[in-house]
């Protein structure tokens, strides 16, 4: 591999073997903006792109020592792990959308008591397609599957206060959307 790839390689080693910090920052800095401009010309929304490069630079920090300069540039290691990602995104996007097609579980049985209209019915449907896909499978673990916060912590391989607090906010998302768009009658 050429000079550069040394260079970049040998910041993930760092950051593999030291947990180094300024090492993530200068390959964070150097190829945020490169994975975001890629996943943009894969057609992928900007707040999906930004997510997406978040995720990576996630995996980045967790699985440095997965890299191997052997096998490639850092940056196509990058790439791959983007590409995967938005992979990743669009089955789950499919298979949330087949469930709530095909499934006699309606998504708004989620808020069922406070749920008054076919008109909330839809926008609560649609709101819940709005969520990151993550924050919509913790709710759909939490309120169709009934699995314990604990469970979807394990599942999800996440800290059990962030599975809250992702709860949380994906409830108080889907809420203000419904203020905001409130005509008088729904009380979510």
């Amino acid at each position: 591999m050429g000079d550069k790839n040394d260079i970049w390689a040998e910041h993930l080693k760092k950051i593999a073997e030291e947990r180094s910090e300024e090492s993530f920052l200068s390959v964070y800095d150097y190829y945020a903006p490169r994975v975001f401009a890629y996943l943009i010309g894969l057609s992928v929304s900007e707040q999906q792109a930004y997510d997406i490069t978040q995720e990576v630079f996630v995996k980045l920090w967790l699985n440095a020592k997965q890299y191997s300069n052997q096998r490639g540039y850092v940056s196509t290691w990058l790439f791959r792990i983007a590409r995967n990602l938005w992979i990743d995104y669009l089955r789950s996007e499919a298979s949330r959308n087949q469930y709530f097609e095909d499934s006699d579980v309606d998504p708004p049985d989620l808020f069922a008591e406070d749920v008054e209209s076919d008109s909330d019915a839809r926008k609560l449907h649609r709101y819940l397609r709005e969520l990151p896909v993550e924050q919509c499978n913790i709710l759909y673990k939490s309120y169709f599957k009934d699995m314990s916060h604990s469970e979807i912590a394990q599942d999800h391989e996440r800290p059990l206060g962030t599975i809250k607090s992702s709860i949380r906010q994906s409830v108080s998302q889907l809420r203000r959307k419904f203020k905001r768009f409130d005509d008088g009658s729904s009380k979510v």
